[in-house]
């Protein structure tokens, strides 16, 4: 019997990573736990982390060990650790690093959390008070999250000030210097913080992982997008081909866009498009979608994925995988003759904001990918619980690439 090559099977719909019966508001999943298989190859014990170079694991990565996916460490406590030893672009195979041998007494499915990364750049940490501060993330979290804890209120990536008992963020880029919006927490609550601390390093590793490949075969264009009859946009100035080069829109501007994603190489080709929001640590497909140019208001316009992978009929059997972008084709988004010509989107500030930032994100795959373990669909201080993901098997030839713009809306 012929078996066919499987993909990373996607869950979509609202609530997703809501647990199935939360009536205990306790009971609640870590996505940052991802699924490992144990099995046997010959007379080799295989340990498999379904995450690869394009999940940002590399070489030498320390991972932690558990048996199932809840964050709560009376209940799921970790069992040992484990070291990549060997990856590629979508998982990874591990090899025990604690001195006691448990790999045996393992599942065939767990968990693993990572807890050392060899690509760790360090994130620069700041507060005026820099002996609470330490008293916060002692040494051996320092160790562990690659902190540095620096004196100088210029040159930091994340500052925690102290007012009023209450610890307020603030975060610098390249490009300016931001406040989490709403974002507090109490000066105790050592949890909540590590929660902030850890996904604001969550968010910007993938946010600046690059692949070593680049074809210049694959263009990503900005389209502004004009009205010509009641549901009909078409583009109406020349495109603009985006690149790392931040494109600054003002916050008065009322324009429309979309998106045309070219494949003009002899590949096949599996977009995926995430949107980065600095100002809450969110990683998602969604953004706020408009059906007309009129978009101060929010409420004339809904959350949506701007592209999900439409799926088809795979080669070799029935099963149903994700579509790719076909050689010298073309996709269009926001407009044009498919049913993702309703996907416009606006870039707007929220009431009160004189700036903002919003990162898009477009990956390319030579295969099916999943992209479940880096999502982040609620901000740290969100107390809705998560759940994690699903299983793949044997994949073939494997290569990634991400092109990465940066739109700055601000307020002239």
């Amino acid at each position: 019997m012929s078996i066919p090559f499987r993909q990373m099977p996607h869950g979509e719909g609202r609530h997703l990573y809501r647990q199935l019966y939360n009536l205990d508001p306790s009971i609640v999943g870590d996505p940052s736990l991802v699924p490992t298989r144990r099995s046997e190859l010959g007379d080799c014990l295989l340990i498999t982390l379904f995450a690869g170079s394009i999940h940002g694991i590399a070489k030498g990565d320390k991972l932690s060990v558990y048996t199932n996916n809840l964050a709560d460490a009376s209940r799921n406590p970790c069992l040992g650790e484990l070291v990549v030893d060997s990856l590629d672009e979508f998982r990874s195979t591990l090899a025990i690093h604690s001195a006691m041998d448990f790999a045996n007494t393992l599942p065939s499915l767990f968990y693993c959390k990572l807890v050392d990364s060899s690509m760790k750049q360090g994130t620069a940490l700041y507060s005026p008070d820099r002996s609470w501060l330490e008293s916060v993330f002692p040494r051996h979290i320092q160790f562990q999250l690659s902190l540095n804890i620096r004196d100088d209120d210029k040159n930091y990536d994340l500052r925690l000030d102290v007012v009023d008992e209450q610890v307020h963020f603030r975060q610098r880029t390249n490009l300016v210097i931001t406040d989490m919006p709403d974002w507090t927490a109490d000066k105790n609550d050592i949890d909540k913080i590590h929660k902030v601390v850890k996904r604001h390093i969550h968010f910007y590793s993938h946010l600046e992982l690059t692949s070593p490949h680049n074809i210049q075969e694959i263009s990503i264009e900005l389209n502004e997008l004009t009205q010509t009859g009641e549901k009909d946009f078409v583009p109406s100035n020349p495109s603009r081909i985006l690149s790392e080069d931040p494109i600054y829109i003002s916050a008065s501007n009322t324009k429309l866009y979309g998106l045309t994603l070219r494949n003009n190489g002899d590949l096949k080709l599996y977009p995926y498009i995430f949107f980065f929001d600095p100002m809450t640590l969110t990683i998602s497909e969604s953004l706020f979608i408009f059906t007309s140019s009129v978009h101060e208001k929010l409420n004339l316009a809904w959350e949506e994925a701007l592209y999900q992978p439409p799926a088809t009929v795979g080669e070799q059997s029935t099963n149903k995988t994700d579509s790719p972008l076909m050689p010298s084709s073309n996709l269009t988004i926001g407009y044009g003759p498919t049913v993702l010509q309703r996907k416009r989107f606006g870039l707007a500030l929220l009431q009160g904001q004189k700036v903002a930032i919003a990162h898009l994100k477009v990956y390319f795959s030579s295969y099916p990918a999943s992209f479940e373990s880096m999502i982040r669909k609620t901000p740290p201080f969100s107390d809705s619980n998560e759940r994690a993901v699903f299983f793949e098997d044997e994949l073939p030839d494997k290569w990634w690439m991400a092109k990465t713009t940066t739109f700055v809306i601000q307020d002239l």
